[in-house]
């Protein structure tokens, strides 16, 4: 057990006594007593800080039959129903935390959480449904209408067994939830991974591994990646061929391979039918895609509605012809053409064709591609982003926004994470906060100041930390670029643009959406404003249903955020519904593509 999984544990049992500030690189565990986190000691029945006893009352361990040290556990299951105890594990406890092992789950009714409840997977858990468990079974689901702050999170692995079922299976159904975050791995599920209706502000999160099922019906704020993808890597037609993509960081394991050659001749094609159809009235469709050539000319969609007779085509050429980046395509209706008289409302097939340019053979791999709605932005949406990634955003800010169930962005230095500087986070601290749902954006490998450098040296800066991001898994968020002090020139503006990023400068106001300059966001810092004139701006965000970005730097009281303040207006947003969401979250979903 590693320290992330200790940390889950010990969040919410030690409610009123601070962690020290020296980060533990590793537990142990000890015959008789526990785990034992730097001066913090977990027995079997009690917790020991210095030496002083903490009542074990608010997270229940629960162990599989297989786990290691089940003497630990409040409760312990046996490999058969093992439902039951991870229930009244939940309905004890706030905090749930499942050691490693297999779990396994044989019936139709889900296993209930309700509001302010965590539910932790050791990294090593699997819980699987049994054979033949039945049509409409569902892993989990929430427990009323009204539930906020739900989180099922680890490194764990839910898995719906799909070659030894039939009918439908579905991990995780969520209706009429608020503010909570799903942040786990899900595979060989009959039905959908996940479904959300009538829901808002969620995090939905690494749950696409290996196969990519959501649905998503009337919530206002949609997930991560959003709405539902409609390539996966069993849909390939023509000359198209999947093969393993080691260096994809996006939804699925696999990419698309798609080879074309002289235009019109042999275009590549994938496609993915739809039953019952798809209404896509206000849609629009994206795919992530990769050149690895400048040979493609253009990308095509062709949907069927309901057949080829009656159809729209929406094209979009590839002008900027970027080698080995995976590039965001979008397309709207507004450019389509249409064939016969085809219904948007019954949508039975969609047809995704690569181009080559005459004469010559191109190569795109497909990622993914998804479908997002284009109405009226349902509210205006706030971030919090923190610069430089230091060490008491983890220690401290982590906790207040895990309070309030909400999430964040973080700014990452790379170089001085690899210089292990004691005032920045690790590696580790990282991915474990991406895990629950954070960003980590671009600040720069070196973090220069994007004003007085050549343009070289600015494209070096960028495109490594964005590059250092995702060669160390970090990279969801790549594309998103913060100006070190919020400064830049021409230089460092075409930079960015190379690049395609996003990028953030400060200047103390909100960003309409949809957002007309992506490359200049505009930011409001913690410090520089009373916190009651930053409430008043987010109360014109959400009359304006503009985009509110609020950043600072250290989380610590001689710092530019108080923990204070931050929870204040943390709890203010929370108080008011407000939806706070990470950089990328508003990207994909508020923005109109």
């Amino acid at each position: 057990m590693n320290t992330k999984h200790i940390k889950a544990i010990l969040a919410t049992l030690i409610l009123t006594v601070l962690c020290a500030s020296a980060y533990v690189s590793a537990p142990t565990i000890t015959n008789g007593i526990g785990f034992q986190y730097g001066n913090v000691t977990v027995g079997s029945d009690n917790i020991q800080i210095g030496g002083a006893n903490v009542t074990k009352t608010a997270t229940v361990v629960v162990a599989a039959s297989d786990s290691l040290h089940p003497e630990q556990a409040d409760y312990v299951c046996d490999g058969v129903d093992d439902q039951v105890e991870i229930q009244a594990a939940i309905d004890n406890a706030g905090d749930i935390y499942l050691m490693g092992g297999h779990y396994s789950k044989s019936n139709v009714a889900p296993i209930t959480i309700g509001s302010h409840t965590h539910v932790h997977l050791a990294a090593n858990t699997e819980i699987k449904f049994t054979d033949s468990v039945g049509d409409g079974a569902v892993m989990f689901a929430n427990a009323d209408s009204t539930n906020e702050n739900i989180l099922i999170g680890g490194g764990g692995i839910l898995d719906g067994n799909k070659a030894n079922n039939t009918g439908s299976q579905t991990a995780i159904s969520l209706s009429g939830v608020h503010h909570s975050k799903i942040c786990v791995k899900m595979r060989n599920f009959r039905g959908y991974n996940v479904v959300e209706s009538n829901s808002r502000n969620n995090v939905i999160k690494n749950a696409y591994y290996p196969d990519a099922y959501i649905q998503y019906d009337n919530s206002d704020m949609a997930c991560y990646p959003p709405a539902f993808p409609i390539l996966t890597d069993d849909t390939v037609a023509m000359d198209s061929g999947s093969e393993f993509d080691a260096t994809c960081f996006f939804t699925y394991p696999k990419s698309i391979k798609m080879t074309a050659s002289d235009l019109w001749t042999s275009p590549a094609k994938v496609y993915q039918t739809f039953s019952p159809s798809l209404n896509l009235t206000d849609s629009q469709l994206h795919v992530m895609a990769r050149q690895s050539d400048q040979n493609t000319n253009h990308l095509r969609f062709l949907i069927q509605a309901p057949n080829y007779a009656n159809r729209f085509e929406i094209r979009q050429s590839i002008t900027q012809k970027i080698v080995g980046e995976w590039v965001l395509h979008s397309f709207s209706f507004a450019d389509a053409t249409a064939s016969g008289t085809p219904d948007i409302t019954n949508v039975t097939r969609i047809d995704l064709y690569a181009y080559s340019n005459s004469g010559e053979t191109s190569i795109t791999h497909i990622d993914k591609a998804f479908i997002t709605k284009t109405t009226e932005t349902p509210s205006g949406v706030v971030s919090f982003v923190f610069d430089d990634a230091l060490r008491t955003v983890y220690t401290a800010g982590f906790e207040i926004f895990e309070k309030h169930g909400y999430s964040g962005s973080i700014a990452v230095i790379p170089k001085r994470i690899d210089d292990g500087l004691s005032d920045y986070m690790t590696l580790e601290m990282l991915h474990e906060m991406q895990f629950a749902g954070w960003d980590m954006l671009n600040h720069g490998y070196n973090h220069l100041y994007m004003d007085g450098y050549s343009l070289s040296e600015c494209e070096d800066d960028i495109g490594i930390g964005k590059q250092w991001l995702i060669n160390n898994n970090l990279g969801h968020a790549a594309d998103h670029y913060v100006y070190p002090n919020t400064i830049i020139d021409e230089n460092g503006l075409n930079a960015i643009k190379k690049y395609e990023l996003t990028g953030r400068v400060g200047d103390s106001v909100a960003n309409t959406l949809p957002v007309m300059d992506k490359f200049t966001l505009h930011t409001v810092h913690i410090s520089n404003h009373p916190i009651a004139d930053i409430e008043t701006m987010i109360d014109n965000t959400m009359t304006n249903k503009s985009w509110l970005i609020i950043y600072g730097h250290d989380i610590d009281e001689s710092g530019d955020t108080p923990p204070n303040d931050l929870d204040t207006l943390l709890g203010y947003c929370r108080t008011n519904d407000v939806p706070v969401v990470p950089i990328s979250t508003v990207w994909n979903n508020y923005r109109k593509w």
